[in-house]
């Protein structure tokens, strides 16, 4: 059969870089090994990775932060705390501070009468931060954190199936125990087989043990319910290749480039396109 090349694939990845939904999953998977954060027993502590990362702060990213904190500090009104807690973390996830901004996420929870979505918010910026770490001894505390604060949404809010999903993928990425998370998933699942997180991330976990058949199914699922996210159309067809089934790559290549509006992606297609057709 004709196939994309793997470069070809990291090309379109990149134009593409992640659809998440809620912060959990990202629906264009790679086929590479994940690192294993049970081979990293001796990771730093979470103050010490929060340490590093605002050691690495820019003097005009410093002052921002130290403004806001200020403003915190003197704020009684829990509502306009809460507010202010949200814009110094919008800051630093725009700037790319994924782990600061984890840390004052859970402040807010912390000590601002946090509801289980304020914890759940924690606890999906903690799992964020992890999944854009580079330092393998950073995740453990990252995760270890992701899950504490997943654990507290879901004490506050038993019924909270979003918190119930993010402590399930903590759990499968951060610990050495991933069925227990996996068992969390299946159970959403039983409760809400529409739960679009809970499709994705076994998808995504389908993926990675190679289950493609199972991933297909799921990706197809969540397409049905939410067309919109029609990046899947490219995990569909790195997907189908793999099954050496040319004819529903160019069918989901297809379906991509006829809703994207992004002409670099549009002209990348083109060129799979043109190497998959006779």
């Amino acid at each position: 059969m004709r196939s994309l090349g793997r470069s070809h694939w990291v090309i379109l990845g990149a134009c593409v870089i992640t659809i998440v939904l809620l912060g959990f999953v990202n629906t264009t998977p790679s086929t590479g090994k994940k690192s294993e954060v049970s081979q990293q027993p001796n990771g730093l502590k979470l103050e010490d990775v929060v340490k590093e990362e605002r050691n690495s702060l820019k003097p005009d990213q410093s002052g921002v932060i130290a403004s806001l904190e200020q403003a915190i500090k003197g704020e009684n009104d829990i509502v306009h705390r809460g507010q202010l807690y949200e814009s110094l973390v919008k800051y630093l996830g725009r700037s790319g501070k994924y782990v600061l901004a984890a840390f004052y996420a859970e402040q807010k929870a912390q000590q601002n009468s946090g509801s289980g979505t304020d914890w759940m918010a924690a606890g999906e910026r903690y799992r964020s931060a992890a999944s854009f770490q580079y330092h393998e001894d950073h995740l453990p505390s990252l995760y270890e954190s992701a899950i504490r604060c997943f654990s507290k949404a879901l004490e506050l809010e038993p019924a909270n199936l979003d918190a119930k999903v993010g402590l399930g993928i903590a759990i499968v990425d951060g610990t050495s125990d991933p069925m227990k998370g996996i068992t969390l998933l299946r159970e959403v699942e039983t409760a809400d087989p529409s739960h679009m997180n809970v499709q994705l991330a076994l998808a995504d976990f389908a993926v990675r043990s190679k289950q493609y058949d199972k991933a297909i199914e799921r990706y197809k699922r969540v397409l049905a319910m939410k067309p919109e996210l029609y990046a899947i159309h490219l995990s569909l067809a790195e997907l189908f290749e793999a099954q050496n089934d040319t004819t529903q790559v160019i069918f989901h290549l297809e379906a991509y480039a006829a809703v994207t509006d992004d002409p670099v992606m549009k002209a990348e297609i083109e060129k799979a396109l043109e190497s998959l057709k006779p």
